[in-house]
């Protein structure tokens, strides 16, 4: 046949060619059909018609032999050498057979669209239809290939491809776990006579029965197939499913029995020893069934069901009461073939991890099934459990991550209230209120019956008191206590209710609803510290005295319910029942009180102020001595957790306590130690302004100078420096120096922002310029006010009037220009009054009496201030000058009725009327006039002056 087949020498006809070519096909001779139809395809002598042939023969010739590329390329060159052949349908369904069987399915997809464009009634549409199929399950699309598969059944196809559509068709319902259908797919095959695919039909029809838990129909449909078909490829798996369908028709024994039978036989000896470990376990018998299963490992190959073996082995150690060593084997398992097993055994594993309280093992464990099996139906489940796991372990941000996941992932779970809660919990303990708030009150919004409302209720009462929120944050803490279902969060929810009311400040309500709340007996709330916060509500209101009683009260509670409870109450309860007994005047009580606080809770944070408070109680009551060693324990622990205000407090205290103690150097020490540890502190210039204060009330004037200029050197911040600056500079006038005062003064006036102060500099350095009594000083003074910035308009004024009053003696004309110039910038009062009097001055200074005199009476009738009783002054020197005496008595007697505010004017007034009574030479008037000045004016420097 081969010799009869061989290409001849000699040039043959392309005929001929075709000839030969066509009996090789025919007898499945195809590499010498290819060698023929390649010769063919060379004849370029013949009609298109056998050139067509030669090419689509030599393409398929190829396929037939194997050669999938060589086919492939030689169909790519027909279809381009004749794109309007009789055949291209054909051809791009061989096309798409040789690019199946070249690996690239969706290459195949492509030509078999080509293909189903074929006229109806081609037999290649049909076969199209079944390649479309098959290469949909190459590309790993089953829908698609079973989309395919039914469309050839519901037309007209030839009987065989029908058949093999079924096969498939079933095929793909079966893997897809779609058994029911599969059966009847199956099932139709069995029907139909003269099918290729019934023996193998029948098994898989036995498969989906037993998934459908059908076992008795399972065995009948074995059976059937081991009797007819002892060819079968799947002998061995039907007689193994046999077994399984007598126990899952719980004939255990003969289940058993037939398994010893295919065991005694050696074959598939793994699946035949894990089968009798899964009839054992199901009876509950362990030790054997884990042997049984170690058994088959020896022998199953790496695969699914080793995989199986694994877990079982795990479910069976696992129920003998072995987690460790079924840990290791579901771990084994998890490491086999992706699919359920592995699943199933991930998750066993996990839950075990999560079971022996090994968190972050657990949690570890999680997290890889969720990364493997993202699909998973336990993904929900595995989710919650592993954020609570990270929750445990300390590990918020990546529990809020996975509360997210649950958010964001399975908004229809019946639990998705609750993750909602768990997600703002976790939020909240970040410290992300904003977001945890939002999650709270959409919760409440959408869930409001959801068990996870309460307590939602109560968090976002709770974020609106840290904003200072309480009115908000008490409604949300009533809805709380209204709608929670345990007692915890209704006692919980009453308590911050009540918390909220005494905030806001609305003790009164917050007193009875303490007292609502001591009235149920709560069992989750301390009874101690409801009674606290009536004592500080009590507190609060004024009541001292019901306070006092029920913090102490709260104290005996507190400590009866141990360390715990009184952590944070118990030194709350005394430190306020201490500020009771206080207020209350019981300085023995609140310093024992405070001193209780002290020496009980030494990590308190007010544990240095009650040292202090305690200090202070024994300096209420006198006993300086007992003072300070108390107070050197506020300083220890204002030192040691620290207080900075407190520890300063306690030095400055210390510090006074030693001076009223009589130990006045190491009083200074103190305070000298105070400014060290305090520069810009409050207290130390306080302390050397008091001292430089009792110094000038002593009248020790050099003493005091050098504390008020100590405080304005060392404290340059403090509010006191600018005071103590012109206490400096009254007590050098009032100490004889009234030209040292005088730039003390000056220093005042350009750095004191107080505009009173201002006006005490002015009068401070009027005194003292008029004491040195010098025109050139107090020029240079005025000079310098002119050319300094930011000094007050008033205080330039003030001291160009002051050089012009000391002019006045010399150069009257000279004064009245400097006041004129004063005047042009328009000054306030008392300044303009004060340059209207000047004005009368010079002009008394040039003798025009009836100016001056003019002058003089409409100040004084005018005014009520010092520039009216000056001017009043003036007017009786005036008169006197003129030689008007006895009017000028009476003007100057008159100084009290018309400035009775003007005590040292009114007691000049009276020593100038004294000197004029004498100089007229009435000693009796004057004596009377004396006495009354000793009568209205007691201990005035005006009695004892000398008249001349």
């Amino acid at each position: 046949m081969l010799l009869a087949l061989a290409v001849p020498c000699f040039p043959q006809s392309l005929e001929t060619l075709l000839s030969q070519g066509r009996a090789a096909f025919r007898a499945g001779q195809y590499p010498a059909a290819v060698s023929i139809y390649r010769q063919a395809t060379t004849r370029a002598d013949g009609p298109r018609k056998q050139a067509e042939e030669a090419g689509y023969m030599l393409g398929l010739s190829l396929l037939r032999a194997g050669e999938w590329d060589d086919s492939f390329d030689s169909f790519a060159a027909f279809a381009s050498r004749f794109p309007d052949s009789r055949w291209k349908h054909r051809v791009s369904y061989w096309m798409a057979a040789a690019s199946l069987k070249r690996g690239r399915p969706q290459d195949a997809l492509t030509f078999l669209r080509e293909a189903a464009d074929a006229p109806a009634g081609d037999p290649y549409r049909a076969a199209a239809l079944l390649l479309e199929g098959i290469a949909g399950e190459a590309a790993g699309d089953g829908g698609a290939a079973a989309t395919a598969y039914r469309a050839l059944l519901d037309g007209q196809a030839p009987k065989r491809l029908r058949a093999e559509a079924i096969y498939r068709l079933a095929g793909i319902e079966y893997h897809a776990g779609r058994f029911e259908s599969a059966r009847d797919l199956y099932g139709r095959i069995i029907l139909e006579s003269g099918s290729p695919f019934v023996r193998e039909a029948l098994f898989f029809l036995a498969e989906s029965e037993m998934a459908l838990a059908n076992p008795g129909e399972a065995e009948r449909r074995l059976r059937t197939l081991l009797s007819v078909y002892p060819d079968s490829p799947y002998r061995d798996r039907a007689a193994l499913l046999l077994a399984e369908a007598a126990w899952r028709q719980g004939d255990d024994a003969r289940a058993l029995a037939l398994l010893d039978a295919k065991l005694s036989a050696g074959r598939s000896q793994g699946s035949v020893l894990l089968l009798q470990a899964d009839i054992r376990l199901s009876r509950r018998e362990y030790a054997p069934a884990t042997r049984g299963y170690q058994s088959a490992l020896e022998s199953l190959p790496e695969g699914t069901e080793r995989s199986r073996a694994w877990y079982s082995l795990g479910i069976s150690q696992l129920a003998s009461g072995d987690p460790d060593s079924a840990r290791q084997s579901f771990g084994k398992a998890a490491e086999g073939p992706p699919g359920d097993v592995a699943e199933h055994a991930a998750w066993q594993g996990a839950l075990l991890f999560a079971r022996a309280g090994r968190v972050r093992e657990a949690a570890r464990a999680f997290g890889e099934l969720l990364a493997r099996f993202p699909g998973s139906s336990r993904g929900e489940q595995a989710t919650r459990i592993l954020a609570e796991l990270l929750e445990e372990s300390g590990d918020m941000p990546a529990a809020l991550a996975r509360w997210n996941a649950l958010v964001d992932g399975f908004g229809g779970s019946a639990a998705f209230a609750q993750y909602l809660f768990r997600r703002g919990a976790a939020l909240l303990a970040l410290g992300r209120t904003a977001p945890a708030l939002d999650d709270f009150q959409t919760l409440l919004m959408t869930y409001p019956g959801s068990p996870w409302a309460a307590e939602a209720s109560y968090r976002a009462g709770y974020l609106y008191t840290r904003r200072g929120e309480y009115p908000r944050a008490l409604t949300f803490f009533r809805d709380a206590a209204r709608t929670a279902l345990q007692g915890d969060t209704v006692e919980r929810s009453l308590l911050a209710a009540a918390i909220c009311l005494f905030d806001m400040g609305s003790f009164d309500a917050a007193i009875s609803a303490f007292q609502d709340l001591r009235g149920r007996a709560p069992r989750n709330v301390s009874e101690g510290r409801v009674v606290l916060y009536i004592g500080k509500a009590l507190y609060r209101t004024g009541r001292l005295e019901p306070a006092a009683r029920t913090l102490r009260e709260a104290t005996g509670f507190l400590a009866a319910r141990g360390s715990d409870e009184t952590a944070d109450a118990g030194p709350d309860a005394w430190y306020w029942l201490a500020w009771s007994l206080f207020r209350l005047g019981r300085v023995v009580d609140s310093r024992d009180a405070f001193l209780t606080l002290a020496s009980t809770w030494r990590n308190d944070p007010r544990r240095p102020e009650a040292l202090l408070r305690a200090g202070l109680c024994e300096t209420a009551r006198g006993d300086n001595a007992s003072a300070l060693p108390i107070l050197d324990r506020a300083i220890a622990a204002g030192r040691e957790l620290p207080d900075a205000a407190v520890l300063e407090q306690a030095m400055y205290e210390k510090g006074w306590a030693l001076s009223r103690a009589g130990r006045a150097a190491e009083s200074a020490e103190a305070f000298d130690l105070l400014e060290r540890e305090f520069p810009g502190g409050r207290l130390a210039p306080e302390a050397f302004f008091r001292l430089a204060e009792d110094a000038f009330q002593a009248g020790r004037f050099g003493d005091a100078r050098g504390g008020f200029e100590r405080v304005a050197r060392h404290f340059p911040g403090s509010p006191l420096a600018p005071r103590a600056l012109y206490w400096s500079a009254e007590a050098a006038r009032r100490g004889g120096d009234p030209r040292g005062s005088l730039d003390l003064f000056w220093a005042c006036l350009q750095g004191s922002p107080e505009p009173g102060l201002v006006l005490l500099a002015l009068d401070g350095y009027r005194d003292a310029i008029l004491a040195v009594d010098d025109a050139v000083t107090a020029k240079s003074y005025a000079d310098r006010a002119g050319e300094a910035r930011g000094l007050p308009a008033e205080a330039l004024a003030a001291l160009q009037l002051d050089y012009a009053m000391l002019l006045i003696a010399s150069s009257a004309e000279d004064a009245r220009a400097v006041i004129r110039a004063v005047q042009e910038q328009v000054p306030p009062e008392p300044i303009a009054g004060e340059a209207s009097l000047l004005i009368g001055m010079c002009d008394a200074a040039s003798a025009d009496w009836s100016h001056a005199i003019a002058i003089f009476q409409s100040l004084e009738r005018s005014r009520a201030d010092g520039v009216g009783a000056r001017a009043l002054l003036q007017h009786a020197a005036a008169l006197v000058a003129t030689g008007l005496t006895a009017e000028a008595i009476d003007l100057y007697l008159a100084m009290p009725a018309r400035f009775p505010d003007m005590k040292d004017f009114g007691a000049e007034a009276f020593f100038r009327a004294i000197q004029v009574a004498r100089a007229r030479g009435d000693p009796r008037r004057a004596a009377v006039i004396e006495q009354e000045l000793r009568a209205h004016y007691p201990g005035s420097p005006w009695i004892d002056r000398q008249y001349p």
